[in-house]
């Protein structure tokens, strides 16, 4: 890749991390020595494997301001068809532009975060072109490159930096087996003003789905970190479906009317949530702005232990977790148990472990999704309410779950 290519890259991937408190590259490229440098570089080749020069320099004149299409125009400057070819490109296909709506009503143009947002968005038609199956391999790579900082000394270095972000999202608690999703009520208590993890409510995500879907404001998209491992020869080790990813909001008019993905009932979205769950996936909330009641809309990423980008990049050791957690799991009566393993192996990080003929519970490690207690066909666990923030660090290689060992 040419040095003035790359440094394009650099400069649009620091105007997408600042649309983010959770920077995709940690670090700001001017601040990384030389030496360290080769390390990122196969995120920007990502980029640009899907993103051509021209379309870079148009995002560049945007920065990180919000222009209607009028104003955009005008900065951009350049002949009326080259520029409505970008646009409708970068806002389609590309997914880089995202619109939303003033306090007058207009309609404005910024970009897009880089993850929690762009790059979820850019696969979510589930179409697998040349440039996606570049970017899903340089995307690897990155990953892999990430992986080896995991030793004795920078690990340590690695968990405070990551730490330091704030949570990426939340974890919402799965319903239990006796309700049904039109019982489940929940508490709803202050805005949480935390980098990454605004959720106004705890507990199900079914309020999200009864509020938004009765204006039907819910659209669903598949999933790109499922996709992604697809692609890489590791499909999905819980058999999740694809289209499982929600935008739940005013932000689902942006994914339908710029064809990312399609609109869903409430009905439908209880499905795929039914499904997710019964198949050992968790309700995972994340996006750039948490608040719903102040922003355009979040998403609920219908996570796995495997292909997750958090709870899987963490169970492969190539990144922390910081999550936030609203309840807590408890071997409520262990005379119950019958030692079946169902909530060892359902829970995505390994807080249930069977030792010596008991069930023993670490509360340290515990994201508090419920899949213990949903999946426990005796009753023998529960969840209690204990709001936090979950770190775990970068997992040494004995600690993984065996597929990953």
């Amino acid at each position: 890749m040419e040095r003035k290519l790359l440094k394009k890259l650099h400069r649009l991937g620091d105007i997408m991390n600042n649309e983010s408190e959770f920077p995709m590259t940690v670090i700001r490229w001017y601040l990384v020595p030389p030496v360290y440098r080769w390390y990122f570089k196969p995120l920007y080749k990502a980029m640009a494997a899907v993103l051509p020069e021209a379309e870079i320099d148009f995002l560049l004149k945007l920065k990180n301001d919000r222009l209607t299409k009028k104003q955009l125009r005008e900065r951009v400057g350049g002949p009326d068809e080259t520029f409505d070819d970008l646009f409708n490109s970068l806002i389609t296909r590309k997914a880089v532009l995202w619109s939303e709506a003033r306090q007058d009503g207009e309609e404005v143009f910024r970009i897009a975060p880089m993850m929690l947002g762009w790059m979820e968005l850019s696969c979510s038609d589930g179409n697998i072109t040349p440039d996606k199956e570049a970017f899903s391999r340089e995307l690897t790579k990155f990953f892999n490159r990430v992986k080896l900082m995991n030793f004795f000394g920078v690990r340590n270095v690695i968990n405070q930096i990551f730490f330091g972000l704030g949570p990426m999202s939340g974890i919402a608690r799965l319903p239990l087996k006796t309700e049904t999703e039109e019982q489940i009520k929940i508490q709803v208590g202050q805005s949480l003003d935390i980098p990454e993890a605004r959720i106004y409510s705890t507990g199900s995500v079914n309020n999200l789905i009864e509020k938004y879907g009765n204006d039907d404001q819910i659209a669903v998209t598949k999933c790109l970190c499922r996709q992604h491992w697809a692609l890489e020869g590791e499909p999905c080790r819980l058999d999740l479906p694809l289209e499982t990813h929600l935008w739940i909001g005013p932000f689902a008019d942006h994914v339908v009317k710029y064809g990312y993905g399609r609109r869903v009932s409430k009905e439908e979205a209880y499905e795929i949530t039914r499904t997710v769950r019964d198949k050992g996936g968790v309700h995972e909330i994340m996006h750039t702005r948490m608040d719903v009641n102040q922003e355009p809309g979040l998403s609920v990423c219908n996570c796995c232990w495997d292909c997750c980008t958090a709870l899987g990049n963490y169970n492969r050791g190539l990144t922390p977790l910081a999550l936030k957690a609203y309840y807590r799991a408890v071997i409520a009566d262990e005379t119950r148990c019958t030692n079946c393993g169902k909530c060892v192996e359902f829970c995505p990080v390994s807080a249930m472990q069977l030792k010596n003929g008991r069930l023993w519970h670490d509360p340290g490690l515990c994201i508090g999704c419920g899949q213990c207690e949903y999946q426990c066909p005796e009753d023998a666990v529960s969840l209690v309410p204990d709001e936090r923030v979950v770190k775990l660090g970068l997992l040494k290689k004995s600690k993984r779950k065996p597929a990953f060992q």
